[in-house]
């Protein structure tokens, strides 16, 4: 039975915390495939793989760890309370009057813990762009001789990542001297007050005996909190920007007309920008259908945004984009692009 239980419980952690994180990602990936790609390019491609790994992941380890040791606690911190106010309620008051004061630290701890994990993981997500950029654009990065630029941009990341784990581990070690000491004044209180009443005879020597063995069950399953506060902490932070993106609107696509392209387009005083920056300014111009049109210009001249126009993954702020005199939002998406080819410069699948 001793080996039996124990077998069991880790084998039902386990599978609770794979299912949750195969939910999450399966719910976080639909989420995704389902918003636009201006959202997606909005949003960071970095920051959301890593709410598809290591945010997740974070989850995970909470459901597998820290769930049952939470609960655990709880019911053995109020069993040994309840016991100890049976035996001697004098007693019992001051030694269980060190859980609000634990408990507050913890409290105090997870908030400012919580807003560091938080930056930490945004760090992360700019470390995980800069990594991809440096290894997607290696040819050109060496061709460019921007390997310096590149390595200190690197750096400065990886130092913003480093300096956070140590603000968190600061906290943490702040921590652990307050629940040691609140711990040891809990034991002195034992001794000084409970001596005192076997003293008078107002308590036996054995229930003085059993109020240091329930000091031990009380104090060892607060500590046990306290270890799990790191990935409670880590946790709720993932669940909040994981829950960002799962909450975030939808934008409706309204176009019902499937008609067939005869391919004459025209762009009419459209515009586009990221952000402040102009990308693209009162741009107009029309293809007839059948003929063949090459657009060229230096790079970041908006070439490819001008595309990404022309197949409606990213909007206009102003301006109409017309296919056959008709206008492209106006067109069942799913019948538009089954009949716009599109050939990118690196190939993907």
């Amino acid at each position: 039975v001793i080996f039996f239980f124990p077998y069991l419980q880790s084998i039902v952690q386990t599978y609770a915390s794979e299912k949750v994180a195969r939910e999450l990602r399966t719910r976080l990936s639909d989420k995704i495939s389902r918003q636009s790609y201006s959202y997606i390019l909005k949003t960071n491609p970095s920051k959301l793989l890593t709410h598809l790994t290591s945010d997740i992941d974070s989850i995970k380890m909470f459901v597998s760890m820290a769930v049952v040791t939470i609960f655990s606690s709880v019911f053995m911190i109020t069993g040994t309370s309840v016991m100890m106010i049976r035996i001697n309620y004098k007693l019992a008051i001051p030694i269980i009057a060190i859980i609000p004061i634990i408990g507050g630290t913890f409290f105090i701890v997870l908030r400012k813990v919580k807003v560091l994990f938080k930056r930490s993981r945004e760090v992360i997500d700019w470390l995980n762009k800069v990594i991809n950029e440096s290894i997607m654009g290696a040819a050109i990065i060496r061709v460019l001789n921007s390997q310096q630029s590149e390595y200190h941009k690197f750096l400065e990341a990886n130092t913003d990542a480093r300096d956070l784990g140590l603000g968190i581990l600061r906290l943490f070690a702040a921590m652990i001297p307050i629940v040691t000491f609140t711990a040891n004044l809990a034991m002195i209180t034992i001794l000084m007050l409970g001596g005192h009443f076997v003293i008078t005879g107002s308590m036996t020597l054995g229930d003085f005996a059993a109020f240091n063995s329930y000091l031990a069950l009380l104090i060892f399953p607060i500590l046990m909190i306290g270890f799990m506060s790191n990935i409670i902490a880590q946790a709720s932070a993932s669940y909040a920007r994981i829950n960002g993106v799962l909450e975030a609107p939808e934008i409706p696509e309204l176009g019902t007309l499937k008609a067939s392209l005869k391919g004459n387009i025209e762009l009419v005083d459209v515009s586009l920008s990221y952000g402040q920056k102009p990308i693209l300014k009162n741009i107009s111009l029309s293809v007839i259908g059948g003929t063949q049109v090459a657009i060229i210009g230096p790079t970041a001249a908006g070439k490819s945004q001008l595309l990404n126009l022309l197949t409606d993954l990213v909007k206009p702020d102003s301006g109409d984009i017309l296919f056959d005199g008709k206008n492209v939002e106006s067109y069942d998406k799913e019948s538009f692009r089954s009949q716009v080819g599109f050939v990118l410069q690196d190939s993907v699948i």
